[in-house]
């Protein structure tokens, strides 16, 4: 009696958080244009969004500098195997498919209790701590593909060397390298090619591209 009674206090839990989640769906999506209005971004605001200094960005760092065990962190020295781990860890956050309609941003605390986070997210994560490991020229480019569509990659360079960072494929950090006229002829996401470039930007600067 006992495991049935367990079992239904589990299925009416389960029943509550359906319920709960299909109710919060229907009131956000009720309210998705003031949401998508409260959520658009000025160029200084998107720049904002970049912080390396960031409590959760710093935490994170340094755990991605203990776990590579190198003593003292040297920059020139250490810089490419930091980027693979901090890339590693945005790469591991589950992946946001939003099912209803508005469009916000996550900060680095809430992406990281999730444990999830979209594309635009995992670009402001991973250029921060980037910026955070001496990278301060990293920045999250915009990309036009084929077929109109957008898609935000962090690129920075490293030792005369550029490289193109995307945390929603599956491929290894260092995948993309040499400079961007070579990376962009040969980079593809969900099959299709880079069109051009649309704008990019950091905690310090944002330019757009004709």
């Amino acid at each position: 009696m006992q495991q049935e009674g367990q079992g239904a206090s589990e299925a009416g839990g389960l029943g509550l958080a359906k319920i709960r989640e299909g109710f919060y769906k229907i009131v956000i999506e009720r309210y998705a244009e003031a949401i998508n209005a409260g959520e658009e971004k000025t160029i200084p605001e998107l720049k904002a969004l970049v912080n390396p200094l960031d409590a959760s960005v710093q935490a994170l760092r340094q755990e991605t500098v203990s776990k590579m065990d190198v003593g003292e962190y040297r920059f020139e020295r250490d810089f490419l195997a930091y980027a693979e781990r901090a890339f590693s860890a945005v790469q591991g956050l589950a992946k946001i498919h939003s099912e209803v309609s508005p469009s916000f941003w996550l900060a680095p605390r809430e992406m990281l209790l999730l444990g999830a986070a979209d594309a635009f997210d995992r670009c402001i994560l991973l250029c921060s701590l980037l910026i955070a490991g001496g990278s301060p020229a990293a920045k999250i480019r915009v990309l036009e593909l084929e077929g109109g569509a957008r898609h935000p990659v962090v690129v920075f360079s490293h030792a005369e060397r550029q490289y193109l960072l995307d945390a929603t494929q599956e491929s290894s950090a260092l995948t993309h390298a040499g400079t961007l006229e070579e990376i962009f002829a040969q980079y593809t996401s969900g099959g299709r090619k880079v069109s051009k470039s649309a704008f990019e930007f950091n905690n310090e600067e944002y330019a757009e591209f004709d």
